[in-house]
């Protein structure tokens, strides 16, 4: 540490017995080799053309869906699930199978149900925690949309709005809000699946873990993991078991 200091007693960042030229010398290797290794900017730049190249070669596909996803009179948009003030996260899109509600906007209230008792998905998207936006699942959605299935996708914040705790809350308070309202939509409150993606299942599994471990202490739960674990048809005997909560 003393070798650091110079003549007036201040830190130098050069050490003697390498000197200013040998500093210099040695950074600017440790930075050569640092720019070759992650190949700045000829990798870098290859990658971003063909993600460009890649994204306008699938706008064929996704265009139309999203066109559907925009206009369909059965997908009601931006619903919130808890309300927040100023906050755009806590919001979730409904896809309900044609014939089954009339409407497609979250302010539409009058809609008259024609059709009870569809089964009913939650799908939880991922995007590395940072990323994840209800959006990202709208081509699931009209999958089930078209097989009778009711498809409601959660938007929940994203670091930096929100640390995990914040994730998994917000997840929470949008399986409570599923089950108190679905059936107003035509699907059957005892018949919930849980899905989750990538960091999406990550956080629903939490979520459900969460409610499981307050519920056995007795402790207040957003929702009651004993009766979600008992929605749907059994799978196994064990009502544990019975859970159809999917993750990729």
């Amino acid at each position: 540490w003393k070798s650091l200091e110079n003549m007036n007693g201040t830190i130098s960042p050069v050490r003697p017995d390498v000197g200013l030229v040998g500093t210099i010398e040695t950074l600017s290797k440790a930075f050569a080799s640092l720019v070759w290794w992650l190949g700045v900017p000829g990798k870098w730049f290859i990658m971003s053309i063909r993600l460009i190249a890649f994204a306008i070669v699938m706008l064929r596909a996704f265009i139309p869906v999203l066109i559907r996803y925009v206009s369909c009179p059965w997908t009601f948009k931006n619903i919130k699930y808890v309300e927040v003030n100023g906050s755009i996260r806590h919001q979730l899109d409904i896809y309900c199978p044609r014939g089954t509600l009339q409407g497609g906007s979250s302010k539409d209230e009058t809609a008259v149900k024609a059709e009870k008792g569809h089964p009913v998905v939650i799908f939880v998207s991922g995007g590395a925690w940072i990323i994840g936006y209800k959006l990202w699942s709208f081509l699931m959605g009209t999958v089930f949309q078209d097989n009778g299935i009711i498809f409601i996708s959660p938007d929940y914040r994203n670091f930096p709005q929100g640390g995990a705790e914040d994730m998994v809350g917000d997840i929470s308070k949008a399986i409570r809000w599923t089950i108190d309202h679905v059936e107003h939509y035509g699907g059957d409150p005892r018949n919930i699946t849980l899905m989750g993606q990538s960091a999406g299942a990550q956080i629903s599994s939490i979520a459900l873990i969460d409610a499981a471990e307050k519920e056995a202490r007795g402790d207040t739960t957003e929702f009651s993991a004993r009766s979600l674990a008992r929605s749907g048809p059994a799978l196994a005997s064990s009502s544990v078991q019975s859970l159809k909560c999917c993750s990729e």
